[in-house]
């Protein structure tokens, strides 16, 4: 019995040790984000490289860094990798990566300097990248007498799926945000590529990660199968997260497709504090849009 009480005591000291240490870290990372607009070490790599760019020229298809001649992907390509990779790595290669994690953005505020911008997808394809670089600004190689220099990253973009956001990108990735925050002080939703987005046999398995933090109770995921087509929710299912632990997690959906015929499918997770959406992921953004033919 005694054991039993000491057993519980220690869950529960630890439990409240990991709420207390990520409230903290939390509240500090929030306090030097936006009082002293501060960057980590990873985070500044990417900006001082980017910024030997600046006054360089544009050039379609130009990866050229002797003289500081790029197109926009290639720039953003050769900043990251100059920045993060260690010698003989090819870790943060981004050129021919499908799993770059690309997250939609309606407001600028919720963009983290060095993140890398895209400015379309959906049913459309994007032609330009850039990089943030704080209050609202970009560092990009743009085409015609723009060149490699600094930008706002409000305008237009009728590459934006969905049409409004005002800014002339419409999603970062994930995946390089993490690269560039090795210990995140943020939280996020995502999932592994699946096998299909082809609706073949009874089942469908997605396989979910996430990272939370012990705050969060009553936080739920939500999942969701979507016709490609239509947008109509084939199926959806909400789950119960595991905060107890400042790490990655993740969990495996399964949704029945039995009563589905030849569709193309796409995969939604959601971060929901009741009705409120906390964070939002899809596959129907940047990826797989080839399906349609």
């Amino acid at each position: 019995m005694i054991r039993k009480i000491l057993k519980e005591v220690s869950v529960v000291f630890t439990r409240s040790w990991n709420l207390l240490k990520a409230f903290l870290l939390l509240e500090f990372s929030l306090f030097v984000c936006f009082v002293f607009g501060y960057a980590n070490e990873y985070q500044m790599k990417v900006l001082n490289t980017a910024n030997k760019m600046v006054g360089g020229s544009y050039g379609w298809g130009a990866y050229d860094p002797e003289n500081r001649v790029f197109d926009c992907w290639n720039f953003a390509t050769w900043v990251y990798h100059t920045a993060l990779d260690e010698p003989g790595s090819v870790e943060h290669m981004i050129i021919g990566r499908n799993d770059l994690i690309w997250v939609y953005f309606d407001d600028h505020r919720v963009l983290h300097k060095g993140d890398l911008l895209f400015n379309g997808g959906g049913h459309t394809v994007g032609f330009h990248a850039g990089i943030y670089v704080g209050n609202g600004k970009t560092v990009e190689a743009r085409g015609g007498s723009y060149g490699i220099n600094y930008f706002d990253i409000r305008g237009s973009n009728k590459y934006d799926p969905r049409g409004w956001n005002g800014y002339r990108f419409c999603f970062y990735s994930l995946l390089v945000r993490l690269w560039l925050n090795p210990t995140p002080t943020f939280y996020y939703v995502f999932f592994d590529e699946p096998e299909s987005f082809v609706v073949r046999g009874d089942e469908i398995k997605l396989n979910v990660r996430y990272f939370a933090f012990p705050f969060m109770t009553g936080t739920k995921i939500r999942a969701e199968m979507v016709d490609y087509m239509t947008d109509i929710v084939l199926g959806s299912t909400e789950l119960e997260i595991d905060i107890w632990e400042l790490k990655e997690k993740s969990v495996t959906v399964g949704f029945d497709t039995s009563e589905i015929d030849n569709k193309f499918v796409y995969f939604r997770v959601q971060f929901l504090s009741g009705s409120r959406i906390l964070f939002s992921y899809d596959s129907k953004i940047l990826k797989y849009t080839n399906i349609i033919g």
